[in-house]
This record gives structure tokens, C-alpha cells and sequence, in this order.
């Protein structure tokens, strides 16, 4: 009996292993990305007499990215020849970031309409912005919170609300206008995982079982029982 028990077990174990482990396993991939901003207008004419402007430059594009992380959208530079002080604004201007998706090659553009005003003069600026909300200069695929938005398989979302003021006409510390871009990778089927048998190889496992117990049987019945001493 107790050969039949171990056979039997045996045989089990094997279809158990041929049967095999069908769970894939999912591996969080984050999102790898890039930015290109653009200012427009630039330079922001205040006063033509006295070469009074705000100039908004724009950056190359950034190295690529993983994750959440900061941005830079512009500079900001002031000049002015005006003895005085002038005051000025808001006057519009228009920021926008093309950001690509370095996985699927997929690309969303989103502008922001925003304001600047302050006061200047060859010796002194004060700088303020306020700023508008984000638009889309195309359709995009929605994300799951608001202003978010799907690049392949990732989820991206940008908000634009860090001003710093330059540091008067004629310095050499530019102002700079910033803000965050949220990146959300996935999770994909990268681990590997072992292959569901076929159909045909399952049930020949099972017909395999059945004639071993089959012929275990057998065996056992055709034992003769020991002499008694």
C-alpha cells in the first residue's frame, strides 16, 4: 500500500509541475520623457523711446527625464534706457511646452496664457506674473485626475506657477519662470513567467497518471501475502 501511496504521489507531482505556474508577473515601468519650451512674444516692447522691453527666452529642450521632476520654462530679462519709472501691464504672453514620450514617441502640446506687470527704469524693476490656465493646442487622451493627460502608456500632467523677478536691467541674473511636470509610468508584463501547458500535453499527463495507478493497482492486488512465522 504504502508503494501504491508514494507512486501515486510521484505521478501527482509531476502533472503538478507539467501543469506549471500561469501567474504572470508585472513590472512597474516608469515613464521617460522630454520637454521644448517656447515663449512668444519676445521681446516685450514697454517703450520704444527708451529701449524699455521685457525679453522671455527660449530653452532647448531638456535631456530626458524619469519620473516627476521640476521645469524651466524661460528666462526672463529686463532692459531699459528710462531715467524714470515706467509702469506697464499685464501684458499677455503665451509659454508652450511640447512634451514627448521617449517610449511610444507620442507628443502633446500645452500652452499657458499668462500676464506680466510691474514697474521699470534703467536703475530698478519689479517684476509680477499671474498666471492662466493650461490649454491644449490639440486633442489629447484625457487621464484619470483633471488636466492630466496620456502619452502611450504613461500618464503626464503639467502645471506652470514658479516666477522669479530678473534682477533689474542690465544684470546678469535672468528671471526665470518654472514649474513641475508629474509623470506616471505603468506596469507591464516584463518578468516573465512560466508557459500554461497545451491541452493535448495535460491531458495525456492525466491518461499518463491513470494508467500508472492502473498498473500500481495491479501490482498490489497480485502480491501474495507473507507466510505467518
Amino acid at each position: 500500500m504504502k508503494r501504491l501511496s508514494v507512486s501515486l504521489f510521484a505521478a501527482a507531482l509531476a502533472l503538478g509541475l507539467a501543469g506549471g505556474n500561469a501567474q504572470a508577473t508585472l513590472v512597474f515601468v516608469p515613464a521617460s520623457w522630454h520637454i521644448d519650451w517656447t515663449a512668444v512674444p519676445s521681446p516685450i516692447t514697454i517703450d520704444a523711446a527708451t529701449s524699455t522691453q521685457i525679453t522671455i527666452t527660449d530653452k532647448q529642450p531638456a535631456p530626458s527625464r524619469i519620473g516627476t521632476s521640476n521645469t524651466v520654462a524661460t528666462n526672463i530679462f529686463s532692459t531699459s534706457k528710462s531715467a524714470g519709472t515706467i509702469t506697464f501691464g499685464p501684458l499677455l504672453y503665451q509659454s508652450t511646452a511640447v512634451i514627448t514620450d521617449d517610449q511610444s514617441g507620442q507628443t502633446a502640446s500645452v500652452s499657458f496664457l499668462n500676464f506680466l506687470s510691474g514697474t521699470v527704469s534703467q536703475t530698478s524693476s519689479v517684476i509680477t506674473t499671474t498666471f492662466g490656465a493650461a490649454t491644449f493646442d490639440f486633442p489629447v487622451t484625457p487621464g484619470p485626475t483633471p488636466g492630466s493627460f496620456i502619452l502611450g502608456k504613461n500618464t503626464y500632467s503639467i502645471v506652470l506657477d514658479s516666477f522669479v523677478a530678473p534682477d533689474g536691467p542690465g544684470a546678469l541674473k535672468a528671471g526665470s519662470l518654472g514649474g513641475l511636470v508629474t509623470a506616471v509610468g505603468h506596469f507591464d508584463d516584463r518578468g516573465g513567467h512560466q508557459d500554461m501547458p497545451e491541452p493535448s500535453t495535460m491531458l495525456l499527463s492525466c491518461v499518463g497518471l491513470s494508467f500508472l495507478g492502473a498498473a500500481t493497482w495491479r501490482r498490489w492486488r497480485g502480491q501474495k501475502p507473507l507466510a505467518a512465522a
